[in-house]
């Protein structure tokens, strides 16, 4: 099959967990003895079209800009990449079976769908969060009702939604979407890759790893941090990513006097995360909107609980059996701290957990998720035929 996999970024150019997931579906599509095109954003200099070291077709569907303004999406980057897609599908995707888009930006999707229609290609729509009523708390209340009617009309323009959890399932489920039309194919990630990488030279006792923005709370971490530091003066925390809160951070480690405890690591390169969660003990994300995060079942691959927050948008809570391969714990520095605490000091608590992880994480192979996407396209170009 020739597959189309639609997405505004793309790894290794722009860092992220559905960058990664499509990344990982291309190359591994190809493995099969697919062909594998992904249309995203120019993000590289020379030809519109290039092919990576996998064998996978990337497509600069137009000139790159910056993708987010503070903690929000740039509407000109969606915009930009919205109205480019259809010449540029028109242009390389004639001989594509199968167009897999995912759902955010969401604007993009009625543009693909005017393509799907016109060339009779079946769409798929992928989703790894439902924003339902978060809409509201994130754009306003006029322009949060525009969203949410965006984001329920999406939902009737694919053949087939791939829901990457039972919770997206369910909320999915909750906007109207019939049961009928949804397939449930659980994130994977590459095992064999993630058992190759050394740890890292330096120890340390907590990691956090996302982008540096407001709904992700790393403040809330330092916080925690600077509780431990009374009972653990040499903690350890490394921060990996990047974003607009990354100033803040600086001046509340320096307020805290956190400067030999926190480290600010930037962005790094998968194998280079993947070291420092060998070399860490504990895994933290204390955001309140996720949808189903790669970097969680990385961190269990890795050997290491993870620490989350409960919340109505937080579907990363969903991969979590709590008190097994993690905590799920109140959006409180407090709270957290003592959940750091407990796998620190607990030696069996810790192994008992630790081991949870990585069976956890052994259920989720990236092969198994990549067959469960062809037996969707397959399915869904079925309906086309």
């Amino acid at each position: 099959m020739r597959i189309a996999l639609l997405y505004d970024g793309v790894y290794p150019y722009t860092i992220g967990g559905v960058q990664r997931r499509i990344y990982d579906i291309g190359r591994k599509l190809v493995e099969f003895g697919h062909e594998a095109h992904i249309f995203c954003m120019k993000f590289w200099e020379g030809p519109d079209t290039i092919v990576n070291e996998h064998g996978v077709h990337i497509h600069g569907v137009c000139k790159s800009v910056e993708r987010f303004v503070g903690n929000k999406r740039s509407l000109l980057a969606t915009l930009r990449y919205s109205l480019s897609l259809p010449k540029a599908l028109l242009k390389d995707a004639a001989d594509i079976d199968v167009i897999d888009s995912n759902w955010a930006p969401i604007l993009h999707n009625y543009a693909v769908k005017a393509f799907s229609v016109f060339k009779k290609k079946p769409l798929v729509i992928t989703w790894d969060q439902v924003w339902g009523k978060h809409w509201y708390e994130y754009l306003g209340s006029l322009r949060g009702l525009i969203g949410a009617m965006f984001e329920k009309v999406l939902t009737f323009l694919p053949e087939l939604a791939i829901a990457l959890s039972k919770w997206v399932r369910d909320a999915l489920v909750s906007i109207g979407v019939p049961p009928s039309r949804i397939r449930v194919v659980e994130k994977g990630i590459d095992l064999s890759e993630i058992q190759t990488v050394r740890a890292a030279d330096n120890a340390w006792d907590v990691i956090f790893v996302g982008r540096l923005v407001s709904h992700k709370h790393p403040d809330i971490l330092l916080k925690a941090i600077y509780i431990l530091k009374r009972e653990f003066p040499d903690i350890k925390c490394a921060v990996i990513g990047d974003g607009p809160e990354r100033g803040r951070l600086v001046k509340m480690m320096k307020k805290l006097g956190l400067e030999d405890n926190v480290a600010l690591l930037g962005f790094r390169k998968h194998e280079e995360v993947i070291a420092y969660m060998k070399s860490s003990r504990v895994f933290v994300l204390p955001s309140t909107r996720e949808g189903v995060p790669t970097v969680i079942l990385e961190a269990n691959a890795a050997g290491l609980p993870v620490i989350l927050v409960k919340h109505p948008n937080n579907m990363a809570t969903s991969m979590v059996n709590n008190g097994e391969n993690g905590f799920i714990c109140d959006l409180s520095e407090h709270d957290i701290a003592n959940r750091i605490y407990a796998l620190l000091t607990d030696e069996a608590l810790w192994k008992r957990m630790r081991k949870c992880s990585l069976e956890f994480a052994s259920r989720h192979d990236l092969d198994n998720m990549v067959r469960g996407f062809l037996s969707v396209y397959e399915e869904a170009a079925a309906m086309r035929s």
